[in-house]
C-alpha cells in the first residue's frame, strides 16, 4: 500500500458514524466496547502499527474526548499520530486530521499553547495537499488545451 493512496475503508467510516451517533446520545456504553472491539479485531488481523488501527484509534479517543476523558483521548491520539507519521508520512492529510483533533483536545482542557503548533502543522499538510491537488488540475488542463489545439489543426 503506498501511503498517498492511504483511504479510511468504508467500514471504518461507517463504524466512525455509528460510534458517532451513540456518543451523541450518550451511549457510551454501547460506543466505547465497539470501539474497542473493533481496535482488538484490527490490531489481531493488521497488527498495531496500521493505518486502519490508527484511525479506530482516534475514533476511541474523540468518544473519550466527548467524555471529558482527555488523559485517555490524548495518548490515544498520540500513538495515532505516530502510526500515522511512520506509515502514512509526515505530510498526509490523515495526519492533519490527528493533528487537528490533538489541537482541539488541548484547547478543551485550555492549554492553547501547546494547541497553535498542532493547527499550525496541520493547516501546512492541507494547504500543501491542496496545492498539490490545484498543480495537478492545471497540468490536466495545460494537456487538453495542447490536445484540442492538435485536433484543431488536424481537422
Amino acid at each position: 500500500m503506498a501511503a498517498a493512496d492511504y483511504e479510511v475503508p468504508e467500514k471504518l467510516r461507517t463504524l466512525h458514524h455509528l460510534v458517532i451517533q451513540y456518543a451523541s446520545q450518550g451511549r457510551y456504553e454501547v460506543a466505547v466496547p465497539l470501539c474497542k472491539q473493533a481496535l482488538e479485531d484490527l490490531e489481531r488481523t493488521s497488527g498495531h502499527n496500521h493505518p486502519d488501527v490508527a484511525t479506530m484509534l482516534n475514533i476511541l479517543a474523540l468518544v473519550y474526548r466527548d467524555q471529558q476523558k482527555y488523559m485517555e483521548a490524548a495518548s490515544l491520539l498520540h500513538d495515532a499520530l505516530r502510526i500515522r507519521e511512520t506509515t502514512l508520512g509526515e505530510n498526509h492529510p490523515a495526519v492533519a486530521a490527528t493533528l487537528n483533533n490533538l489541537a482541539v483536545l488541548y484547547g478543551k482542557r485550555g492549554k492553547y499553547k501547546e494547541a497553535e503548533p498542532l493547527c499550525k502543522k496541520a493547516l501546512a499538510i492541507r494547504e500543501k495537499a491542496t496545492a498539490n491537488v490545484l498543480i495537478y488540475c492545471t497540468g490536466l488542463i495545460d494537456q487538453t488545451v495542447v490536445i484540442c489545439r492538435l485536433l484543431v489543426l488536424t481537422i
